[in-house]
């Protein structure tokens, strides 16, 4: 198996309703917290409680060094103060190279926080959520390597 270093993997921004075609640059460090959400399907007559995976919650979290001039930086802001989707798109590698995996859709920025430490750089901690999109919904994707 080969491994991947965290500077090899992409993330890509673009209109709500359409795959992501735009590298997002800054990015510091980021965090796809897949995890299932479940339900309680245990019925009288077991001895142990039983679970059934439902569905998955597909967050993500990201810093991005703060850059007026990015824009993707820029379309971030714009969506999260306007409460509108943008188009993400998260892989383990570039979207040019056919296989890479993750996933991406229309997704809602929830989070745009400043962090302006006295020893570093000013930056935003991000946190964008699935959004409701007939569109362009979240769901694991691959590279086509176009």
């Amino acid at each position: 198996m080969a491994e991947i270093n965290g500077t090899d993997t992409k993330a890509y921004y673009g209109n709500a309703g359409a795959e992501a075609n735009t590298e997002l640059t800054g990015i510091v460090s980021d965090s796809l917290d897949d995890s299932a959400v479940e339900a309680d399907v245990t019925t009288k007559g077991v001895a142990v409680k039983q679970y059934a995976t439902v569905m998955h919650d597909l967050p993500v979290s990201f810093t991005i060094l703060f850059d007026n001039a990015n824009a993707g930086h820029t379309a971030l802001r714009t969506a999260y103060q306007n409460k509108s989707l943008i188009s993400l798109l998260f892989l383990e590698g570039a979207k040019n190279v056919a296989g890479n995996k993750g996933f991406g859709g229309d997704f809602t920025v929830t989070q745009f926080k400043r962090g302006a430490p006295i020893e570093g750089k000013v930056t935003y901690d991000v946190v964008a959520k699935p959004g409701r999109s007939s569109a362009y919904p979240v769901t694991w994707r691959e590279s086509s390597g176009s």
